[in-house]
C-alpha cells in the first residue's frame, strides 16, 4: 500500500469509557491478524481472535504461563512495522481440538504504538462490520479513517451527519445479522430508529451484545457503535454512542507492482468461454493499471467488466467487478508502445492491495464465479439482454416495480393539466422507497419527437442507481407530450396509430413542459432542490423556450444530448433536403406530412414553428443570449440529423452561462443498448460535478435490474398497434402504390450492397449448392450473387426464395430472372415458396403440453397476452389444481370457485383463457401424439368459434416450416429474426432444414441501430448525380429514399414499443448454439460505424 492512512484519534482514558448500562463503548471486534507472543528467550505464535483497547484474545500454538509480562507483537498489515504492546497473560485455556486461548491484558505502549493500537482497533471494527453488509451494496474500504471518542464531539457531529432521514444497516456480529433501518430523531441520550424487518432474534441481547450502526454518505461513510435500550411497534432505541467511525473515499496512490509478478484475467464475449490475460504495472485498493498491446482498441473508458480475477505470486486469487476508466498510451522511456489501461473496482479493500483478505470477505469471494478460459460463465449487458428476452422479467423475492399506483418504491404514475385543461400523463421515479415527501434533486426528461415516456425508461432508472450510489435524494420526471404518441390528451383526430402527431406543435410542447415545472412545484412526492432538464433531440427546441419564458427560473441546469439547434436545420435533414418552412411561406398548402414516420398536419406545424420563433438560427441565439444557466451540449460524432457547426455558433451566443460542448461516439439518439449505457454515463458524470462537490463514486449498473424495470412499463403499458402483418410488409418491400420503388431503393445504397456481399463471403456458395433465402423479401441479397456471379450455368446453384409476401416473391423472380436470361443462366434456378416463418405463436403452449418446458418460468415472454407479472402471480399459488386448469383440464363450478378466491378478476380470465388455447391445441395435436387426451376436454362450439385468445390467432394453426429436414446446403436469413415472435423456433426450423456439415448465416440491426448517416449521404448522392439512375427520374428516386426512410422509421417505433426486436451479437451467438450451431464467424457491416451484426455458424456432421 503505497502512503499510510491519515489518522486522528482522540485516545482513550478511564473518563471516556464511561457507558450506558454498564456496557463498554470499546467492545471486543474479532480480528485475525498474526500475532507473536515474547517471554524471554521463548516464542509463541497464534492470532488474534478478539481485540480491544484493553485485551486481546488470541489463539496459539502453545501454553504461555499465566501471570506473566509479555512483548506481543501483532502484524496488523496496514503499517510498515509491528505492532509492539506490553501485555500480561491474564488466563489460558487449552481447547479439546489442540488449540490453546489466551487472554491478554495490555498494560502499556509507547505513543507510536498506542495510536497504531487504536486505528488497528477501529479499522478491525470497520473491517469486521462492513464485511456483514450485503453485497449489492458497495462499500469501500476505509481512507483517511477518523475516530470520534468524546460524547460531546461524537454528538455534535452525529446531529450535523443526521439532519436527514437515512436508511441505514444494522449490524449484530454475533449471532451475525443485519437489518435496514431508518433513522427519526437524536436526544441527548438516544438516537431513534425505525425498522420493520428485524426478526425477534435481533432483539434478544438487549442492553448486552454491542449494536453497530452503518451508513454511507455521499463519498463518505460513517460507523459507530451504540447498545440497545429499546424497541417496541417497529420503534428502535438506542443508547447516545460514544464511538463515531468515519472514511472518506478520496483516492489513493496505486503502488508499482513488480514486472511479470502480477496479471488479470478478463472475460470476452467471443469466443465462447475465452478470456484475455493481461499483465497489471500498478495497483491500489480502489484499482489498478494493465498494460494492453497498442491496437487492443476493444477496451473504452466506461466498459463495464463484471467480473475479473487478479491473481500473481505470493497471493491468493482475488474476484472482483469494476469499470474501465482511463485508456492512455504509453511510447515513452519504453522500447514496446503500449496501452495503460485503468479500471476502478467496485469494491475497494486494503488488505487485497497487499496480498491479504478478511475472512468473510474471502469467504464472499469464493462463491463468485471464476472466469477463465472454458468457463460457461457469460458476462456483461449482452447476457443480460439475452437472458431477459429468453426468460422475460422475473421480480425477485421482497422487491416490486408498480407502474399506475403509488408505490413504496419504484415507478409512481401521476396525471396533471396543462394551461388547456389537457390531461398530461407522466411518471415519477425516486431514489427513496415509502411514500414519504422528500427534499431532492429533480431531472426532467421532455419526450423526443416519436418517442414515449417509457422509452426513456432505461435512462431514468440508471439514472435512479446513480443518485442512489451518491446517496443523494433525487427523483426523474418522464412524461408524454399531448397530441403526441402516449397516454397524455389527443384530439379526436390523433388517437389512431401513426397520426397521434397529427396536431403537435412546438409551442404546445413548451407549455406542456412549462406545466410540468408547474407540477414540480406542488406535488405529493418531493420538494425540489434544484432541477435539472436534460432534453434529447428536438425537446432542447422545447426546453430552450420553456428556460426563456419561465420567469420563476426554475431550471437550475440543462443538459442536450443529441440536441437540435433549430427546427429549420434539422426539418431539412430528416426530410431528406425538403424546406417546408420555404414551401409554406411561399403560399403553398402543405397538408398532412410524414416526417420520420408520423403524419403532421404541416400548415398547422410550419405556422406554429415559424411565429413562436423555432425555425432559425437567429431565433435559436437571441432565446440562448437570454439563458444564464449552466448548459451542456453533447451531440453524436455520427449523428447526421445535428450539425456540429449549428451548435457551436449556438453556444457561442452571448450569455453570462456556463456552456460546454462535449463530442460522444454514437449516432442519433441510442437509448437501449451498450452504446446508450456510454451515453448515460457520459451525462451523470459530467452532470455530478455541477452539482455537488463530493466525487463521484464508483459504479457498475444492475443491467438485469434495469432492463426489467423497462421492460415491465412496456408490457403494462402497451400502445395499440396490431398489424396486419401482410399489409405492413407489403407496404414496407413494395411501397404504397404500385410504381414506388419500396425496398429496392437500397440497390443505389452503397452501404447495402457491402452489407450484402460480406453475407454473401460468409455463406461460402459452391457448386450446386442448394442455398436457401429465408425471409428473401424482394430477393435483393440472391440477386447480388447472381450479378457477381462470374461461372457457368452448369455450376450455379439452385436458390429457394422464401416469404410471406406473395407480390414480394413475384418481383423477386422477375429481377433475378431477368439478370439470369442475361448471363446464360436457367431461370429454373430460383424457385419461390411461400411461408410464414413466424413458427406460430401458439407453440409455447404446445411446448407446455408436452412437457417441453420444465416449468411455467419458461412461458415467459413467450405469448402476446401473457406477462411476468401473470407468470410471478401463477407460481406464488401453484397447486395440482392449478396446474390441471391450464394444462386444459374441462372447467367445473369448483375450479371457478378456487379461480375467484386465489386470482384477482382479470388474472382468471387469463388463465381460462389459457385453458382455452390448452383444449385447442390439444385437438390438433392429439392424433400425433397417443398420450395426449383431448376428448373429455374438447372446446365448446361458442369457443372454437372463439380464434383470438391470449394474443394469438388460433383459425389456422401449423407448427413447421413447409421443407423437408436436412435439404439446404446453406441458408441466409438477413434481417429477419428481429422480427419473428419466436425466434428461437424459427431458427430451429432453420437448423432442421440445414444439411449436416452445411453453413447458416443470419444478421440483425444492433439495437441503437441510428440510419441518420446511411440516409443523408444517399440523399446527396443522388442530388449529386452519383447514382446511376435515369435522368428523369431523380424526384421519383428521392420520394423513394424518403419513403423508405419513414417506413424505416416506423420500424423502429415498432422496436421501441417491443413489437420487434434487434439482437446483440452475444444474443444471436447464444440463440443459434443453443438450436445446435456451431458458431464459426461474426462481423459487422452497414456503414460507418456498422450499423448490422451478422453471425456465421456451421450445423455438425
Amino acid at each position: 500500500m503505497a502512503g499510510k492512512p491519515h489518522v486522528k484519534l482522540n485516545f482513550f482514558t478511564e473518563t471516556h469509557m464511561t457507558g450506558t448500562n454498564n456496557a463498554s463503548p470499546s467492545p471486543e471486534i474479532n480480528s485475525y491478524a498474526p500475532l507473536t507472543i515474547r517471554t524471554g528467550n521463548e516464542e509463541i505464535h497464534g492470532n488474534c481472535k478478539r481485540i480491544s483497547l484493553k485485551t486481546i484474545t488470541a489463539s496459539t500454538d502453545k501454553l504461555p504461563e499465566a501471570g506473566i509480562v509479555a512483548n506481543v507483537v501483532i502484524n496488523t498489515r496496514d503499517f510498515d512495522k509491528e505492532l509492539s504492546l506490553k501485555a500480561r497473560v491474564n488466563s489460558v485455556q487449552s481447547q479439546n481440538d489442540g488449540e490453546h486461548l489466551v487472554l491478554l491484558d495490555i498494560i502499556d505502549a509507547s505513543r507510536e504504538n498506542e495510536k497504531k493500537l487504536s486505528y488497528f482497533y477501529i479499522s478491525s471494527i470497520w473491517n469486521e462490520v462492513t464485511s456483514r453488509i450485503p453485497d449489492e451494496n458497495a462499500v469501500f474500504a476505509p481512507r483517511n479513517l477518523v475516530g470520534l471518542f468524546e460524547k460531546e464531539n461524537v454528538f455534535r457531529t452525529l446531529k450535523e451527519l443526521l439532519s436527514d432521514r437515512y436508511s441505514m444497516f444494522l449490524v449484530r456480529l454475533d449471532p451475525s445479522e443485519v437489518v435496514k433501518a431508518k433513522f427519526l430523531n437524536q436526544t441527548d441520550e438516544e438516537l431513534i430508529f425505525a425498522t420493520s424487518d428485524a426478526t425477534q432474534s435481533f432483539f434478544k441481547k438487549i442492553n448486552h451484545d454491542p449494536l453497530y450502526v452503518y451508513w454511507p454518505h455521499g463519498f463518505r461513510q460513517h460507523l459507530f457503535v451504540s447498545y440497545f435500550k429499546e424497541h417496541s411497534e417497529g420503534k428502535l432505541i438506542l443508547v447516545h454512542p460514544v464511538l463515531l467511525l468515519s472514511s472518506s473515499l478520496r483516492k489513493e496512490e496505486r503502488t508499482q507492482v513488480e514486472p511479470g509478478t502480477m496479471w488479470v484475467e478478463i472475460p470476452v464475449p467471443y469466443p465462447k468461454g475465452a478470456s484475455i490475460k493481461r499483465e497489471i504495472i500498478d495497483i491500489s485498493s480502489g484499482g489498478f493499471a494493465f498494460k494492453c498491446p497498442i491496437d487492443s482498441a476493444y477496451f473504452l473508458p466506461g466498459t463495464p467488466i463484471s467480473s475479473l480475477r487478479i491473481f500473481g505470486k505470493d497471493r491468493e486469487p482475488f474476484v472482483s467487478a469494476g469499470q474501465i476508466r482511463h485508456v492512455t498510451p504509453v511510447t515513452k522511456n519504453t522500447n514496446q508502445p503500449y496501452l495503460k489501461i485503468g479500471v476502478q473496482l467496485q469494491i475497494s479493500n486494503k488488505a487485497f492491495a497487499k496480498g491479504h483478505a478478511h475472512p468473510e470477505v474471502a469467504k464472499r469471494q469464493k462463491k463468485l464465479p471464476i472466469t477463465n478460459k472454458g468457463s460457461k460463465n457469460k458476462t456483461g449487458i449482452f447476457k443480460t439482454f439475452k437472458h431477459i428476452f429468453k426468460t422475460g422479467l422475473r421480480t425477485q423475492a421482497g422487491q416490486e416495480t408498480t407502474v399506475g399506483t403509488k408505490s413504496t418504491r419504484g415507478t409512481i404514475s401521476f396525471k396533471c393539466l396543462n394551461k388547456k385543461n389537457q390531461e398530461i400523463v407522466g411518471f415519477v421515479d425516486t431514489t427513496w422507497k415509502g411514500t414519504d415527501r422528500r427534499r431532492a434533486t429533480i431531472v426532467v426528461l421532455p419526450p423526443p419527437y416519436g418517442k414515449r415516456k417509457e422509452a426513456l425508461g432505461l435512462f431514468t432508472h440508471y439514472l435512479i442507481e446513480r443518485f442512489r450510489n451518491q446517496f443523494r435524494d433525487a427523483a426523474v420526471v418522464r412524461y408524454d407530450s399531448t397530441n403526441h404518441i402516449g397516454e397524455s390528451y389527443k384530439d379526436p383526430q390523433c388517437r389512431e396509430p401513426w397520426k397521434e402527431c397529427l396536431h403537435m406543435t412546438l409551442s404546445q410542447g413548451t407549455e406542456d413542459l412549462l406545466s410540468i415545472l408547474d407540477f414540480i412545484e406542488n406535488n405529493d412526492f418531493f420538494f425540489a432542490k434544484e432541477i435539472i432538464l436534460i432534453s434529447f433531440s428536438i425537446g432542447a427546441l422545447l426546453a430552450r423556450k420553456a428556460i426563456v419564458k419561465d420567469q420563476r427560473r426554475r431550471v437550475h441546469l440543462w443538459i442536450a444530448p443529441m440536441g437540435a439547434t433549430h427546427m429549420g436545420d434539422l426539418l431539412i435533414r430528416v426530410s431528406g433536403g425538403i424546406d417546408y418552412f420555404d414551401l409554406y411561406e411561399s403560399g403553398q398548402t402543405l397538408g398532412d406530412v410524414t416526417i420520420l414516420g408520423l403524419t403532421v398536419q404541416g400548415d398547422r406545424f410550419c405556422e406554429d414553428a415559424l411565429s413562436k420563433g423555432y425555425v432559425t438560427m437567429e431565433n435559436a441565439t437571441q432565446d440562448m443570449s437570454k439563458i444564464d444557466i449552466p448548459v451542456m451540449w453533447l451531440y453524436g460524432a455520427y449523428d447526421s440529423w445535428i450539425d456540429p457547426e449549428n451548435v457551436e455558433k449556438l453556444l457561442a451566443a452571448k450569455t453570462d452561462g456556463w456552456k460546454k460542448i462535449k463530442v460522444i461516439p454514437t449516432g442519433h439518439l441510442p437509448l437501449n443498448g451498450e452504446e446508450a449505457l456510454g451515453v448515460f454515463e457520459t451525462i451523470f458524470d459530467e452532470m455530478w460535478p455541477l452539482i455537488s462537490k463530493d466525487e463521484i463514486v464508483p459504479f457498475i449498473p444492475n443491467l438485469t435490474e434495469l432492463i426489467e424495470k423497462q421492460e415491465l412499463e412496456w408490457k403494462q403499458n402497451p400502445r395499440d398497434l396490431r398489424l396486419s402483418k401482410r399489409k405492413y410488409w407489403i407496404s414496407y418491400l413494395l411501397g404504397q402504390e404500385e410504381s414506388d420503388i419500396g425496398y429496392d431503393i437500397l440497390r443505389y445504397c452503397e452501404e447495402y450492397i457491402e452489407f450484402l456481399r460480406e453475407q454473401i463471403r460468409l455463406l461460402d456458395i459452391r457448386k450446386n449448392h442448394k442455398v436457401a433465402d429465408m425471409g428473401c423479401g424482394t430477393g435483393n441479397l440472391v440477386l447480388q450473387f447472381l450479378e457477381d456471379y462470374e461461372g457457368s450455368d452448369e455450376s450455379f446453384p439452385t436458390f429457394a426464395l422464401v416469404d410471406l409476401i406473395e407480390e414480394a416473391l413475384l418481383k423477386a423472380r422477375q429481377k433475378c430472372t431477368s439478370v439470369a436470361l442475361k448471363k446464360g443462366i436457367s431461370p429454373e434456378s430460383f424457385k419461390v415458396h411461400k411461408a410464414d416463418l413466424d413458427i406460430h405463436p401458439a407453440l409455447p403452449v404446445k411446448k407446455f403440453l408436452l412437457g417441453e418446458f420444465c416449468s411455467i418460468d419458461d412461458l415467459r415472454g413467450q405469448i402476446p397476452n401473457l406477462t411476468s407479472y401473470s407468470i410471478n402471480l401463477w407460481k406464488n399459488n401453484f397447486s395440482r389444481r392449478l396446474c390441471y386448469i391450464l394444462r386444459g383440464k374441462k372447467i367445473t363450478p369448483r375450479d371457478i370457485e378456487y379461480l375467484d378466491k386465489a386470482f384477482p378478476e382479470e388474472e382468471k380470465k387469463l388463465i381460462l383463457e389459457f385453458n382455452q388455447a390448452s383444449r385447442i391445441i390439444k385437438q390438433i395435436i392429439a392424433p400425433l401424439c397417443p398420450f395426449v387426451s383431448y376428448e373429455l376436454n374438447t372446446p365448446s362450439p361458442e369457443e372454437k368459434n372463439n380464434n383470438y385468445i391470449l394474443g394469438i390467432d388460433l383459425s389456422n394453426v401449423v407448427f413447421r416450416l413447409p421443407f423437408e429436414s436436412n435439404i439446404y446446403d446453406r441458408i441466409v436469413s438477413s434481417l429477419v429474426l428481429s422480427y419473428m415472435k419466436n425466434p428461437m423456433d424459427t431458427l430451429a426450423e432453420f437448423y432442421r432444414c440445414l444439411k449436416p456439415g452445411g453453413i447458416m448465416v443470419i444478421s440483425s440491426m444492433k439495437p441503437d441501430i441510428d440510419m441518420s448517416s446511411i440516409f443523408t449521404k444517399m440523399i446527396d448522392r443522388l442530388n449529386k448525380g452519383l447514382i446511376p439512375i435515369p435522368p428523369d427520374d431523380k424526384e421519383k428516386y428521392l420520394k423513394a429514399t424518403r419513403d423508405f426512410a419513414n417506413s424505416a422509421a416506423q420500424l423502429f417505433q415498432l422496436v421501441d414499443e417491443r413489437k420487434f426486436r434487434f439482437f446483440h451479437l452475444d444474443e444471436l451467438q447464444e440463440m443459434m448454439e443453443e438450436v445446435g450451431l456451431k458458431v464459426i464467424d461474426t462481423s459487422e457491416s452497414y456503414g460507418d460505424p456498422p450499423q448490422a451484426f451478422i453471425i456465421k455458424a456451421l450445423k455438425k456432421m
